[in-house]
């Protein structure tokens, strides 16, 4: 749906578009407590995330554009959750013939290369907070400014940089995070890669943390301090008729869970027929010395419409401890665009 307002110099127009996902999951395996077993809809991501996206672009002339993007996230509402609205990215930005320069909380290139490399994304299917996100991926920072180059031959770039809190009255400073992303995109080849630094800093008022550790200090939730970390992420995905091809590697130095080193390797397709998609994906995980995280992933789309499809799936994943060390989760679930 689309609006349009006319400014005093400059006509801007407002177009509302989203997806909403709901999904019906079964959970079970040893690494899972009675409650989180019993069934329920979910609140977490069935095959997509479930946003509802605002977006202004006003011409500002001479081949220049301002934007601004907000997109909330409907699903604690549709869960029956005694939780607000929440949101994704949001931002206000400039472009033009020198590229896309945007201030705001911007998807990072870590999620991009995430998404060249990830049969699912984020949903279930790839154990994203289990794998992804232990190794060192970020989704976005808020107060951050990203650049993106323009195109040239199917190459960009761009860099996020999120400075953190520097409010002296906190006694300390959060980190820095600096977000350096190369894309390639020509035909059936698509491959992402982004390095993402976090800055080494101290802690947020380090006598507060010693009394009042999860606690808030001045406004501010006490954090212990932490080394440099960086983690490398290289995604691709390859089109063969009906098939997608995919595969991402990640190396981590002190990026993964409890500051150790991370490599990941992830390897899936998709292939359509007809109105349905199969989906499947297998990834490990290595941190540090710890056994292997792994996770496989399959699903089964039925497009009943171009915005409108049904879909079951299943997420096996292994923390590779001893015991208590095993997630399985069946879904079925219904998405809608718009």
């Amino acid at each position: 749906a689309a609006l349009a307002a006319t400014a005093s110099f400059a006509q801007s127009s407002v177009t509302i578009s989203g997806l909403i996902d709901a999904s019906y999951h079964a959970v079970s395996g040893n690494g899972t407590t009675a409650t989180t077993k019993l069934n329920s809809i979910s609140t977490s991501v069935g095959s997509a995330t479930s946003a509802i996206n605002l977006n202004v672009l006003e011409d500002l002339g001479g081949g220049m554009k301002a934007q601004a993007f907000y997109a909330f996230d409907p699903r604690a509402n549709i869960n029956n959750s005694t939780n607000g609205i929440g949101r994704h990215e949001a931002y206000v930005g400039l472009s033009g013939g020198f590229g896309n320069l945007r201030l705001g909380s911007i998807n990072t290139a870590s999620l991009l290369a995430n998404g060249a490399g990830n049969v699912f994304g984020t949903a279930t299917g790839g154990a994203y907070a289990n794998t992804e996100t232990a190794a060192g991926g970020q989704i976005r920072f808020n107060n951050s400014l990203r650049y993106d180059t323009p195109s040239f031959s199917g190459f960009s770039a761009n860099v996020t940089y999120s400075p953190g809190n520097k409010d002296a009255t906190s006694g300390g400073a959060a980190p820095q995070f600096t977000d350096v992303g190369l894309s390639y995109s020509n035909g059936p080849l698509n491959v992402v890669f982004s390095s993402l630094t976090r800055s080494a800093y101290v802690a947020q008022d380090a006598l507060a943390i010693v009394s009042q550790v999860g606690s808030t200090v001045n406004g501010y939730a006490a954090v212990t301090a932490g080394v440099k970390t960086t983690y490398n992420l290289l995604g691709a995905n390859y089109a063969i008729g009906n098939a997608k091809v995919f595969a991402a590697y990640g190396d981590g130095d002190k990026s993964g869970t409890g500051g150790v080193d991370s490599k990941l390797a992830r390897v899936g397709a998709t292939y359509t027929m007809g109105a349905v998609t199969l989906l499947g994906q297998y990834s490990e995980l290595e941190l540090g010395t710890a056994a292997k995280r792994k996770a496989t992933g399959l699903r089964a789309d039925y497009a009943l419409s171009k915005r409108t499809a049904a879909y079951a799936g299943y997420e096996a994943y292994d923390s590779g401890a001893t015991s208590a060390n095993k997630i399985n989760t069946a879904m079925v679930g219904l998405r809608h665009s718009f």
